[in-house]
């Protein structure tokens, strides 16, 4: 037997040790990944081949059981701090929980790859590895045997202090600089149906690609609404200006626009309660006596400054309704939180398919518009979900006539080119 530790570092080596020597045993230590004790030897494998005992690839196995775990794992530390319980009870929909269940999803996917690989890699044998930063260890891995699995501890001291309030400090950054007076609507005038809309990749026009229906004409070719684009990573300058854009009711917001609206957010009942959450996030990010839960406060912080720019935007742009399609970002969960505040209802919609449920795709939503009925139990998930559901459709299938010609010329070529027979890969920018 062996005992494979996650990378050869003195503190995991030392560990590893330490368990060979209670039990008498003299098994091999080896490593997953490069990078530590040069003595010990590094495993070569491609994790793309390895299997579980059932045959499943190990990487699906992880991705499939992290949901549950961080679900769990947020409970945790919820049930261990009554004012981050508070404050999800107070954000309603349980979006603070989903939120923070996100956050520790990738990681602990992540942890969850390494401890399969080494379990498929030496079935019996013991695993070493790291457990996410700032989360609790001590039960993480629900179902797995302690006397085969040891997760170590991150780094304490100052730096595992101050680390939360690194959430902090982005959230208050990001409000601070230039800004960019933005024309709002007068109360009273006339207007169009307008939407909120989170963006990060270039805006499509072309009607052969698969676009975002909240910028598909109508009939007449005219804009069915005025979307408000939401920036998330960058500003979408260069299509600021396109008058193709505009004709189509399509206005990007910068971030530059996003601080003037801002310091126009009315002093409201609605502002007064995001100003206690953030005063008591921030006090918990600091004073928590739990790593985890100033983890989680700092976190929080930053998801109740993002639904602060969010609020100001639709309410001093007038806007009618919010709609996402991207759940794992940030700004969709603050858009649930603005939805509780404001009652500006937000949607989500399915843009591709799942293999199974997972906690970053998840959405406290008012409504989520599916392909079909049989797809609604891939967005539920462990008492999360949206309030309804609705069958529309595929979103995309404007795009199937526009091809059509396309398809057939390129058919005519590899027919030409004498293949007889094809294969296609659909991502999902078709």
């Amino acid at each position: 037997m062996r005992i494979t530790v996650e990378v050869a570092t003195p503190e995991l080596v030392r560990i590893a040790e330490a368990w060979r020597a209670e039990s008498g045993q003299s098994d091999e230590i080896v490593a997953l990944e490069p990078g530590g004790d040069a003595d010990v030897p590094v495993l070569e494998f491609f994790a793309g081949d390895v299997v579980g005992p059932d045959g499943e690839s190990v990487a699906l196995t992880a991705y499939r059981q992290a949901s549950s775990v961080a679900l769990s794992v947020v409970d945790r530390i919820l049930t261990g701090s009554s004012e981050l319980a508070g404050l999800n009870r107070a954000l309603g929909r349980d979006t603070l929980r989903l939120f923070l269940a996100k956050q520790a999803g990738e990681p602990i996917r992540r942890m969850l790859a390494r401890i399969a690989v080494a379990e498929g890699l030496n079935p019996g044998g013991r695993v070493v590895v790291w457990g996410p930063r700032q989360l609790p260890v001590e039960g993480l891995v629900p179902g797995i045997d302690p006397v085969r699995l040891r997760l170590a501890a991150r780094e304490g001291g100052i730096r595992k202090r101050l680390a939360p309030l690194k959430a902090v400090a982005a959230a208050v950054i990001r409000t601070m600089g230039r800004r960019e007076p933005v024309s709002a609507p007068s109360p009273g005038e006339p207007r169009p149906y307008r939407i909120l809309v989170p963006h990060e990749d270039e805006i499509g026009l072309d009607p052969a690609l698969r676009r975002q229906p909240h910028w598909m004409p109508g009939e007449d070719d005219s804009a069915l609404f005025e979307a408000l684009i939401y920036p998330v990573n960058r500003d979408l300058t260069a299509e600021a200006g396109d008058p193709a854009l505009a004709a189509a009711g399509i206005r990007p917001l910068s971030r530059a626009n996003i601080r003037d609206l801002r310091s126009r957010l009315p002093a409201d009942a609605a502002t007064a309660r995001l100003s206690k959450w953030k005063a008591e996030a921030l006090r918990s990010a600091v004073q928590d006596p739990s790593p985890a839960g100033r983890w989680a406060a700092g976190l929080s912080y930053r998801l109740l400054s993002q639904a602060e720019s969010i609020l100001a935007t639709v309410v001093v742009m007038n806007v009618d309704a919010m709609l996402i399609s991207d759940p794992p970002l940030i700004q969709s969960d603050a858009m649930a939180v603005v939805a509780e505040l404001s009652g500006c209802p937000v949607t989500c919609y399915q843009y591709s398919n799942l293999a199974m449920p997972s906690v970053a795709m998840m959405t406290s939503a008012d409504q989520f518009l599916t392909f079909h009925d049989a797809f609604q139990p891939l967005w539920s998930h462990v008492g999360v979900g949206p309030e309804s559901f609705k069958a529309i459709g595929y979103p995309f299938d404007g795009a199937f006539s526009a091809v059509e010609a396309r398809t057939r010329d390129a058919r005519t070529e590899l027919r030409e080119a004498g293949a007889t027979f094809v294969v296609c890969l659909f991502d999902e920018s078709v």
